[in-house]
């Protein structure tokens, strides 16, 4: 069974949390966002980041609080 459904937190994060993008190669690497939305898929979570209205997605790896 997937799980798709949104969630409020995952480990640390939670929605409407500033967080900073520390994935080298990323096109957002070094900027702040706000966690728009949390979500697992396959036990592979991903969290959605908005950055002035445009919502990318990471892995938790990916960021760090800010």
């Amino acid at each position: 069974m997937t799980d798709t459904t949104s969630i409020k937190t995952l480990g640390r994060f939670k929605l409407g949390e500033d967080v900073i993008v520390i994935k080298d190669g990323s096109e957002n690497y070094g900027k702040y966002g706000v966690v728009w939305k949390i979500r697992n898929y396959n036990d592979n979570p991903k969290i959605s980041v908005s950055f002035d209205g445009e919502i990318f997605n990471y892995r938790p790896e990916d960021l760090d609080l800010a």
